[in-house]
């Protein structure tokens, strides 16, 4: 057992954490994550789907109460982008890698998520204000699959004011890779674009993810001012068909991959493309080239929970992109994270990761 633990503390001994430091800048909608297991009934008394997220409507708002009274629900550091970057955080096991930027409301389930936050290893610089509650997402698990329903409260109140002072552009001048979930586009897209621009004039990294279908559906022309600077997209198979029907790149997965690579794009120059899709292998466009992934066997009965299986994929995958392994690798990390996070109930990480990167 002994030697078992030196090994893996020498495989984080062996990744070159100043080649890492302040590489990875994350801005997104922090959320305070209350998951429990409901019923179909539940999901139909407030109009849900399994495997969808949205934002809560007036109608959704006894969620969150009714799930505390009635159910056994969890509390987890949550957030599209958050998850990813807490994933990437635990994935190379180093400090200082990951920096995270959102708005939560300076109240009670702001100091629980400011502590989940620090113990995963995120360097969090939140704005908090007292004029919203911090943001709250239901994810409500039926039978392993998952709907999720945000109230953004203060993460929907960011400032671009907080992103443009000298604090938040010095982490961004420092960081040669930035993370961004779509959701974050209906926020302060300002900040967004910055971003963008930054990484083109600076030629570093832009990830951005699409997140949830309704983003295309109502989000379009917001998204197609920040997909010019992506250097890679990546959403799952529902996000990739909802993409390929509004912006006409086709139907087929791997003919809107391809489509996408260039949407946009400077004549020339193309994007890396990702789609997960579940048990089924990952599509990867890179430098026009279509790959197909599979991605790790698991027997249904040891899925305890599908929630944030895409978020942890991106932190994998980026956790490995950030070390200059080949792409290969980077798909392994990718699936060797999401798997893990499967097998757990909530977004949770605990020891050292199993990842051999080499």
């Amino acid at each position: 057992r002994n030697f078992t633990l030196l090994s893996k503390f020498y495989k984080v001994l062996k990744r070159n954490p100043l080649s890492m430091e302040n590489s990875v800048f994350s801005i997104g909608n922090p959320l305070l994550d209350i998951s429990a297991n409901v019923d179909e009934a539940f999901l139909q008394k407030y109009d849900l789907q399994t495997d969808n997220a949205i934002i809560a409507e007036e109608k959704h708002i006894p969620i969150y109460n009714e799930i505390i009274q009635n159910f056994e629900p969890e509390f987890i550091a949550g957030g599209a982008a958050q998850n990813t970057i807490r994933s990437l955080q635990w994935m190379v096991g180093v400090e200082n890698v990951t920096h995270y930027v959102g708005c939560i409301g300076n109240d009670n389930y702001g100091s629980i998520l400011k502590q989940a936050v620090s113990k995963d290893g995120v360097n969090a610089h939140f704005l908090e204000t007292d004029e919203h509650p911090t943001g709250t997402c239901a994810a409500l698990i039926v039978d392993k699959d998952r709907s999720l329903v945000a109230n953004l409260g203060a993460a929907n109140a960011y400032k671009y004011d907080h992103f443009k002072t000298d604090e938040i552009q010095e982490l961004i001048n420092n960081a040669k890779y930035f993370y961004v979930a779509g959701y974050f586009v209906t926020v302060c897209i300002e900040a967004i674009i910055d971003i963008g621009k930054h990484a083109k004039e600076n030629n570093k990294e832009f990830f951005l993810n699409l997140s949830a279908p309704f983003i295309m559906q109502v989000f379009g022309e917001q998204l197609k001012q920040i997909i010019p600077y992506a250097t890679t997209i990546a959403c799952n198979e529902s996000e990739a068909a909802t993409i390929g029907e509004v912006f006409n790149l086709g139907e087929n997965l791997k003919d809107i991959a391809v489509a996408l690579s260039t949407y946009l794009s400077e004549e020339g120059s193309s994007r890396t493309i990702i789609f997960t899709q579940g048990a089924e292998p990952t599509i990867v466009v890179k430098d026009g080239n279509v790959n197909e992934f599979p991605p790790i066997a698991i027997d249904k009965n040891d899925i305890v929970d599908l929630n944030g299986a895409g978020d942890c994929f991106m932190g994998g995958y980026l956790s490995a992109h950030i070390q200059n392994k080949p792409l290969e690798t980077c798909i392994n990390a990718g699936h060797y994270c999401a798997n893990k996070i499967i097998k757990t109930s909530g977004i949770k990480f605990d020891g050292i990761n199993e990842f051999s990167f080499d």
